[in-house]
């Protein structure tokens, strides 16, 4: 039951289709969704990075679905944008294309320095904190854009990829902190279809808050 039913957008995490580069997939997402009743804010996931078959290609396949804000860094545009909604800075992150970091972590820090907000919050497809099969996955994003995040202040992390639910405390530095205003709280949203994994690694354990 939905209290406030006034929802202005959804955030999908990334993976709407099965195989990017399969028109079919499309088609179920914009025939069979609630587009049409409530906007969608979207990133880019490993499989919209597939073309027919499950071969990894680039942001090209998405961005002829999605037509975001196009102020993100030139190799990942489209793909990789942020807008200003009510005092909150939302950045979604191409966390796929993995040739190029330091250019989007460059421009995610520009964006945070110079765009006025009472918050930060993150969307991308790789999860920090998994308990699915993909704590490796976890480990390299982290280990890349944990700093990142610190240094930017950011408040909250939205991502997908690992089809299980789970919601950290507050993490400083890879580590859990109580110190007030500091940290940033990651959330791995589960997944919208039938498809669900079991937790079955424990490494983060004792960084979920449930």
């Amino acid at each position: 039951h939905i209290e406030n039913d006034d929802i202005k957008f959804s955030l999908i995490s990334g993976d709407i289709s099965d195989k990017g580069g399969n028109s079919s997939y499309w088609d179920m997402f914009y025939t069979k969704s609630s587009l049409r009743k409530i906007p969608y804010i979207t990133t880019v996931g490993n499989h919209e990075y597939y073309d027919n078959s499950t071969v990894t290609t680039d942001n090209v396949i998405y961005n002829q679905y999605f037509f975001n804000p196009q102020n993100g860094p030139e190799h990942v545009k489209g793909s990789s944008y942020y807008f200003l909604y009510n005092g909150a800075l939302f950045i979604m992150l191409d966390s796929e294309e993995r040739g190029n970091e330091a250019e989007q972590m460059e421009w995610f820090k520009n964006v945070c320095n110079t765009i006025p907000c009472s918050y930060i919050i993150v969307g991308c497809h790789r999860s920090a904190y998994p308990g699915g099969p993909y704590v490796s996955d976890g480990k390299h994003f982290i280990a890349k854009w944990g700093p990142v995040f610190d240094a930017c202040q950011v408040d909250l992390v939205l991502s997908g990829h690992d089809h299980v639910y789970a919601r950290t405390k507050s993490i400083y530095a890879d580590e859990v902190t109580t110190e007030k205003y500091k940290g940033t709280t990651y959330i791995l949203g589960g997944s919208a279809g039938t498809k669900y994994y079991s937790q079955t690694d424990n490494t983060n354990k004792d960084k979920w808050a449930c």
